[in-house]
């Protein structure tokens, strides 16, 4: 009507537009107008498919189509009706279970599109995602088996077709901008890294060049540095003297009795500060290392005994076996060799040459069992609102149908450490195995460690909304005030437990927060200090040390800033992510990505998790937070230890998990390649010697929705 109305009154000639009243312009039915007549393309946000087909229909109606669907997450469930409409589809490569218009979203929703005629695209949505769309990318040819060609197309010339730009950009053309990349290998591998970047033909980009200025900038900050020491020192050396001619002046004409009676005058003083300087030199503490925990075997037997043959076989302890051999019975291997290494003759045979063996993965900072979908509080059972919950358990509050369980270990990840959330002590955490009937049999470890969210970080929740952020005095302050209550918490459990196991003396009433904090005292489980920064990290080795604390560092933020204090004090750490965004804003664009590399070169022990499961993310994605980690320094072997045989060793069941070893567990992943590429599939999976169903509720909704008949109005 208002485009009528204008129409109508454009019209008029100039004379009578000078007896009617002019039309009042209305911006939000101009832009309406404009999408009406086509000059202006709609994107729309979605999610479900009875939205997606509900504006389909609108636009039918009134006459326009459709420029692409954002989000888009069930548009594998109308991709027959958003290709024959026209529209394109951009969406997220795997983000599913962040909230509940998501919950049936697939990792296959883009091949499925694409197959059905649907130009597809992956976005980001995310400030770290989008530093990685090729990785994101290679993620449509391993679920859904699409081309790399294609896949690759998903980042490149398929975005530009949905901005109605691929005439300037998107692929390499003559005539088009000079936009493109090179990388030093395939850039789907995740090894493989960008090595210039060229906009409109300029360079914006050189990582040789990115690294010498790196160089130049650490001098530069090292000049001045020395520069404010050297003004500072000339300062204190100034008011030295000052004070020294004050005194000179004050002790005139008096007599050093020690010089009168032949004696050196700071002889004794000098003694003394030897004495000192050798007392202070004593050697320093030593965390010690974890124990070995009890590994607790799976209830539910393995039935025989399988022999693996063939496989290229990935030990992680000692070295790789081409064409080896794996026997496994009760849930226990019982032999690794080469070609001709003996096996049962009752033992079931599996013919795997041409394929890969590793021991399962570990997710050691995970939230799988405990949170369904994240935006559904009734399906969130992560925390509780004290500030002292010491005496929570994690496994007790894990839903074994958890969707996400199955979803997770489809992708190699045979165990998470599963972590309670809130208030300063968390609570327990627990080692669980991906298969079981019930949360007891899910345990694997019970109590892995205590979870303490160590104060005074830093960051995050500042800016324009929050203000500017704490002062490093504000931040101190909190700190002290924190630990303080801490402290007292902590001597508090050390009196409950020699009271409770005091001989002949009355039994003190029961507190379970005290009596949780029993074996972080006794030093029979780990304090599992959740930091954010190296000075926070810092702060926390030396409070740990005065606690006397066997500690583990879960750090989401720049540890490799205390590699030295770390490795000193002989403190492994758990890296919550290695494709995080960096925490400074002078950090290097790579400071994340090459976190462990630097771990690794200090000595440092140290597992990779995937960053606790947050919106739109999940456990599954471990191997490739490290593969990032490898491509940016961090040797392959390192990379592959970090998700297997470290995370163990660092949760004390080094013994039972992490490598392929005779006498640990059969907990077993047969792939199609490298286990840390995103284009690998895993093609057979044990937990425990138990053969594990690879069926998830993606894969079923794939199976459903790829075969999808076309409806007949279309």
């Amino acid at each position: 009507d208002y485009q009528a109305e204008w129409a109508t009154y454009e019209a008029l000639s100039d004379s009578d537009k000078q007896h009617v009243a002019p039309l009042r312009r209305d911006l939000q039915l101009e832009a309406l107008v404009e999408i009406l007549e086509g000059d202006r393309k709609v994107h729309s946000h979605s999610y479900r498919q009875d939205e997606i087909i509900m504006l389909i229909r609108l636009a039918e109606e009134m006459g326009f189509t459709i420029g692409a669907f954002q989000h888009v997450l069930e548009g594998y469930k109308a991709s027959h009706e958003i290709a024959a409409h026209g529209a394109g589809a951009s969406t997220f490569s795997d983000w599913w279970a962040y909230k509940i218009e998501v919950y049936d979203a697939i990792p296959y929703n883009g091949a499925i599109m694409h197959d059905d005629g649907v130009v597809v695209s992956f976005n980001s949505d995310s400030g770290e995602l989008a530093r990685h769309l090729n990785l994101e990318a290679a993620k449509a040819v391993k679920y859904g088996g699409l081309s790399e060609q294609d896949a690759l197309a998903f980042v490149t010339s398929n975005p530009a077709k949905q901005l109605l730009l691929f005439d300037q950009i998107g692929s390499l053309r003559a005539g088009k901008d000079a936009d493109f990349v090179l990388w030093n290998g395939n850039p789907l591998s995740v090894y493989s890294r960008p090595e210039m970047t060229f906009v409109d033909g300029r360079r914006v980009f050189d990582r040789e060049l990115d690294l010498r200025m790196r160089e130049a900038k650490e001098a530069e900050k090292q000049r001045i540095v020395a520069l404010i020491e050297t003004e500072e020192e000339e300062a204190e050396d100034a008011e030295e003297t000052e004070e020294t001619e004050e005194t000179e002046e004050t002790e005139v004409g008096e007599v050093d009795d020690t010089a009168a009676e032949g004696q050196e005058p700071d002889a004794t003083e000098a003694a003394g500060a030897d004495a000192a300087e050798e007392e202070e030199e004593e050697e320093p503490y030593r965390f010690p290392d974890l124990a070995d925990r009890d590994y607790a075997s799976n209830p539910l037997v393995q039935a025989g005994s399988v022999a693996i043959v063939g496989a290229t076989v990935h030990t992680v302890s000692s070295g790789t076996i081409e064409s080896g051999v794996v026997v496994f019975q009760a849930g226990k291997i019982i032999a690794v060799g080469g070609p001709g290494t003996p096996f049962p003759d009752s033992a079931k045979r599996i013919d795997a040459a041409g394929k890969h063996l590793y021991p399962g993965m570990i997710a050691t900072d995970s939230q799988v069992g405990l949170v369904e979908i994240s935006s559904v509080p009734g399906s969130v059972d992560t925390a509780e609102i004290d500030d002292f919950n010491s005496d929570l358990r994690a496994e007790v509050a894990v839903n074994a149908s958890s969707e996400h369980i199955p979803v997770t270990r489809a992708n190699g990840v045979t165990h998470t450490l599963t972590i309670p959330r809130g208030g300063m002590i968390m609570g327990a955490s627990a080692l669980l195995r991906m298969d079981g009937w019930s949360w007891e049999e899910m345990t694997a470890l019970s109590l892995a460690g205590m979870h303490l969210a160590f104060p005074g970080g830093g960051g995050g929740g500042f800016g324009f909304f929050f203000g500017p952020p704490p002062s490093d005095d504000e931040i101190e302050k909190q700190r002290k005030e924190a630990l303080e209550r801490i402290d007292k918490m902590l001597d508090a459990a050390r009196a409950y437990d020699r009271a409770i196991s005091a001989q002949g003396a009355p039994r003190p009433d029961v507190d379970v927060k005290l009596e949780g904090l029993g074996p972080v005292v006794r030093g029979e489980i780990p304090m599992i200090l959740h930091t954010r920064g190296a000075r926070a990290i810092k702060a926390a080795l030396e409070w740990a040390q005065e606690q006397e604390l066997r500690i583990v560092i879960l750090d989401s933020g720049d540890t490799w800033r205390a590699a030295e204090e770390l490795a000193a004090a002989n403190v492994p750490v758990i890296i919550s992510s290695v494709m995080a965004v960096p925490g400074n804003p002078d950090d290097a664009y790579d400071a994340r990505y090459a976190n462990a590399a630097a771990l690794h070169a200090a000595g440092v022990r140290f597992a990779i998790a995937d960053g606790g499961g947050g919106p739109g993310t999940d456990d599954r994605n471990l191997p490739y937070q490290a593969g990032m980690a490898a491509a940016y320094g961090l040797p392959k072997d390192a990379a592959l230890r970090s998700v297997t045989l470290s995370p163990a060793e660092i949760l004390g069941v080094g013994d039972s998990l992490g490598s392929i070893d005779v006498g640990k567990s059969a907990s077993l992943v047969l792939t199609d390649g490298d286990m840390l590429e995103i284009r690998t599939q895993v093609i057979g999976e044990w937990i425990d010697g138990r053969a594990i169903d690879l069926e998830t509720k993606h894969t079923r909704l794939w199976k459903k929705w790829r075969d999808r008949p076309r409806p007949s109005s279309n």
